[in-house]
């Protein structure tokens, strides 16, 4: 974990010097009746990346199957999101600006008191060096760009599922 970024076992983050503040862990909220169904409803999904189209992309198709979504620009911002509320779910892309999903990964995977979501890195890096990485870093899972939709739901269903 970098200097500036620490976490205590409150699960609140501390990061100093630059940016002085603490971010209280995402805490769950008891589970909303599904609208569709008789369960509850899946926790929110995170989508990391910073191509605003496939943003856009990902996020429609995930809310077209009425999963919540929220979308984070880059890795720095994953991490705050990450501290303020549960997910179920994150979708990361590798290469972004600020703070890459490697890193972001490895830095959520350090926050200890956190519910810790399954990670899927979503890239158009296919290399397999690029999948040990991710592994390495944290992640559950690779999926390579452009995203087959039915793999994606099957990926996202099964991570749900799991979580």
């Amino acid at each position: 974990m970098p200097d500036n970024l620490h976490a205590s076992d409150t699960g609140t983050r501390t990061a100093q010097p630059n940016g002085q503040g603490r971010l209280p862990c995402g805490r769950s909220l008891p589970a909303s009746p599904d609208p569709c169904g008789d369960g509850p409803r899946p926790e929110p999904i995170l989508v990391v990346e910073d191509n605003p189209v496939n943003q856009k992309v990902l996020a429609a198709l995930l809310r077209k199957r009425g999963y919540e979504v929220d979308v984070a620009n880059d890795g720095a911002q994953a991490i705050q999101l990450v501290a303020e509320k549960k997910y179920g779910l994150i979708l990361m892309d590798l290469q972004m600006p600020i703070l890459d999903g490697l890193e972001a990964a490895r830095l959520i995977r350090s926050f200890e008191g956190c519910p810790q979501p399954p990670i899927i890195a979503i890239t158009a890096y296919t290399l397999n060096n690029e999948k040990q990485k991710c592994l390495e870093a944290g992640m559950n899972g690779y999926l390579p760009k452009p995203v087959d939709t039915e793999t994606l739901f099957d990926c996202v269903e099964k991570c749900l599922r799991s979580a």
